[in-house]
């Protein structure tokens, strides 16, 4: 009595295919596409990087550029005041077309 006599062998294929992203693959092509992946996500990742750059740069000028015109403003007294703008990615706006 006991564990019936069971042989176990697998014959796995001795191939020099590797799967990547659902592929089978020679392993220089898996590496290849790796290193495709890295690059990319470098490259997006200094993309994101220069918009954020290219909108703090944006929504500090526009920010300097109110302030300046407000310091004029108040000189003035005739001047009409401006309605307050709203800053949506750096650009100015009307707040109701901010809040959309």
């Amino acid at each position: 009595l006991g564990w019936p006599d069971f042989s176990c062998t697998f014959e796995e294929k001795d191939t020099d295919k590797v799967t990547f992203l659902s592929l089978e693959l020679n392993p220089d092509q898996a590496k290849f596409g790796q290193w495709v992946l890295l690059a990319l996500s470098l490259a997006m990742f200094l993309l994101a990087l220069l918009l954020a750059c290219r909108l703090y740069s944006r929504e500090k000028r526009s920010l300097s550029q109110d302030t300046n015109a407000q310091d004029t403003g108040s000189r003035d007294s005739g001047a009409p005041e401006k309605q307050p703008k709203a800053y949506f990615l750096g650009v100015a706006m009307a707040p109701r077309l901010a809040a959309r």
